[in-house]
C-alpha cells in the first residue's frame, strides 16, 4: 500500500462470523440429500425428516463417477474414455473418487468445497461492490439458489466447478483495479482458462474482463502510457489464459491422447452443441432462453402455459431471478453505479449468453447466473434500506 492509497476499512467480526454461518449452513442444507446416509453411518441425522435411502445419482453424476473411477484406474481420457467436453472436471471426479473412493457418499459429497469457496468469494465480492451487509445477504441468497434442485444445484454439476473459477477470476479482476502488480490479471486470465477446461462455453467471461480492462482506468504508476498500460493488461489476460489452457493440452499429449482429445471436444462436442434435432413440440429458442426446455407434450411452464414439468425456475427462488432483471439495470446505469457494480452486471449477462450459446438449455446450465445474480439483488437491496 502506497502513501495515497486509503487504508482498507476492517471487516467487522459480525460480518465474518455471519459468513461462517452460512458456511455451515450450507452444509446442513446440502447434506440433507445423504440423510438416510448420515442416519445409517452415525445413528443420527440432524434434519427434522429422514426417511428411505439417500438420493440417487443423476445420470451425468453416475456417468462422471465411472469416467473418474476409469482414471483413477489408470485409463486415459479421451484415449480410452470418451466423452464430449474438456477434461478439468472429470480430472476432479477422478481427485474425489481417489480421495473417497467410487461410491455416492463421494459424489455427494464431492461439490461442497467448491461451493464453499464460490459462497466465500461472493461474500468477498459483495464486501468491494457495498458493504458487510451487502456481502452478508449475497452470500445468503446464493447459498439458496445454488442449491435449487430445479437446477439440480445439490448434485456434482460440472456447474459448481465453473462457477467457482469463474467467481475467482470476477475477484482476481476486480482485486486488479486498485493494484500496480498485474498478477492479479493473470490470475484472472488463468481461472478463466481452469473454467474453460471444464466447458468451453467459459470463455466469454474473457472477452467481458477484456472490454473492461479497456474501459476502466486502473492504478498503473510505472510511468507508462495509457495505451500502452492497456495492452500490457489485455496481454496479462491472454497470458493467464493461454497457460492454463496449453498446461491441460500438454497433459493431454503426453498421455497420448491428443488427436482423440480433439476429435471428441472440438467435433463431436461442437456437432452436439450445433447439429443437434430440436425435440419434439419445442418452441424456438428465444424463448426456450428465457423457459427452459418444455415437457415432452409441448407445454410450456407459466406465464406461457400450465405443466406439471419441472422448470428451472419452479421452485421458491423465482422471485430472486425477479428481482435480478431491474437489479442488474441498476448495477449498469443507476445513480452512483460504480466499476465494480458494472463488471459484476456485464459478468452475470454473459453467464446468461453461456446459458444459450449451447441451444440445449439444460436446467443445470442456469446456475451459472446465480453468484451475479445474489450479488446483484443485495446489492440493490441494501441500496434501498
Amino acid at each position: 500500500m502506497t502513501a495515497n492509497q486509503p487504508a482498507p476499512t476492517p471487516t467487522p467480526a459480525w460480518a465474518k462470523i455471519c459468513l461462517f454461518l452460512i458456511l455451515v449452513g450450507d452444509v446442513w442444507w446440502r447434506c440433507h440429500t445423504i440423510g438416510p446416509t448420515v442416519r445409517d453411518l452415525t445413528g443420527y441425522a440432524p434434519w427434522p425428516v429422514v426417511i428411505g435411502e439417500a438420493e440417487p445419482l443423476d445420470c451425468d453424476e453416475a456417468a462422471y463417477a465411472y469416467i473418474g473411477r476409469r482414471i483413477d484406474q489408470g485409463a486415459v481420457m479421451y484415449r480410452d474414455v470418451s466423452e464430449n467436453k474438456p477434461p478439468l472436471g472429470y480430472w476432479l471426479y477422478a481427485l474425489a473418487v481417489k480421495i473417497g473412493g467410487a461410491n455416492e457418499l463421494t459424489i455427494r459429497l464431492m461439490p461442497i468445497p467448491y461451493v464453499l469457496a464460490t459462497i466465500s468469494l461472493v461474500w468477498w465480492l459483495g464486501l468491494r461492490l457495498r458493504d458487510p451487509l451487502t456481502a452478508c445477504l449475497a452470500a445468503g441468497l446464493f447459498g439458496l439458489l445454488s442449491t435449487d434442485p430445479y437446477l439440480y444445484g445439490n448434485g456434482a454439476n460440472m456447474e459448481h466447478f465453473i462457477n467457482l473459477f469463474a467467481v475467482g477470476s470476477l475477484a482476481a479482476l476486480v482485486k486488479s483495479f486498485g493494484a500496480t502488480p498485474r498478477r492479479w490479471i493473470v490470475l484472472a486470465g488463468a481461472l478463466v482458462g481452469a473454467a474453460f477446461l471444464v466447458k468451453q462455453v467459459a470463455a466469454a467471461h474473457g472477452l467481458v474482463y477484456a472490454f473492461a480492462l479497456i474501459a476502466i482506468r486502473r492504478d498503473d504508476r510505472i510511468g507508462l502510457s495509457r495505451l500502452k498500460s492497456k495492452i500490457i493488461d489485455l496481454l496479462a489476460l491472454a497470458g493467464g489464459f493461454a497457460g492454463v489452457l496449453a498446461l491441460g493440452v500438454a497433459v493431454l499429449w503426453l498421455q497420448g491422447a491428443g488427436s482423440a482429445a480433439y476429435d471428441d471436444i472440438m467435433v463431436y462436442g461442437s456437432a452436439l452443441a450445433t447439429i443437434k434435432v430440436p425435440d419434439a413440440h419445442a418452441p424456438s429458442k428465444l424463448i426456450r432462453w428465457f423457459t427452459g426446455n418444455a415437457s415432452p407434450d409441448g407445454i410450456l411452464p407459466p406465464p406461457f402455459g400450465k405443466t406439471l414439468y419441472l422448470v428451472w425456475w419452479g421452485t421458491g427462488s423465482w422471485p430472486v431471478w425477479v428481482a435480478a432483471v431491474p437489479a442488474l439495470g441498476w448495477l449498469l446505469l443507476g445513480k452512483g453505479a460504480n466499476k465494480v457494480g458494472r463488471l459484476v452486471a456485464a459478468w452475470t449477462l454473459c453467464c446468461w449468453v453461456q446459458v444459450a450459446l449451447p441451444g440445449l438449455f439444460w436446467q443445470h446450465y442456469y446456475l451459472l447466473p446465480t453468484p451475479g445474480i445474489a450479488l446483484a439483488v443485495a446489492g440493490v437491496f441494501v441500496t434501498s434500506l
